[in-house]
């Protein structure tokens, strides 16, 4: 019987990066990138992340917090798991 996965965190680190991405990518945000191979903004992990976002932040949690259940079950049944390419889903 499984009693317990051991994920470091990989579950707040991924409902963080679905319901930011587009404020962790966003443009007009000053040396956070400087190439095309980044994975994340340089500020990601920086007391400046939040500084130079913080406007958009309060506003996305604003949502966040005032959606309906029906709203929640929307974007959770938009997202499709990945099929990987021997077949198996993930």
């Amino acid at each position: 019987m499984l009693t317990g996965l051991h994920r470091e965190a990989t579950t707040v680190r991924t409902l963080f990066t679905l319901l930011f991405w587009d404020i962790i990518f966003t443009d007009g945000i000053i040396d956070v990138f400087y190439s095309q191979f980044q994975t994340n903004p340089l500020d990601l992990y920086t007391d400046n992340f939040y500084s130079s976002r913080r406007e958009m932040i309060e506003q996305r949690l604003v949502v966040i917090s005032e959606s309906t259940d029906e709203v929640r079950q929307q974007c959770v049944s938009s997202y499709t798991y990945p099929v990987y390419p021997d077949g198996i889903e993930a």
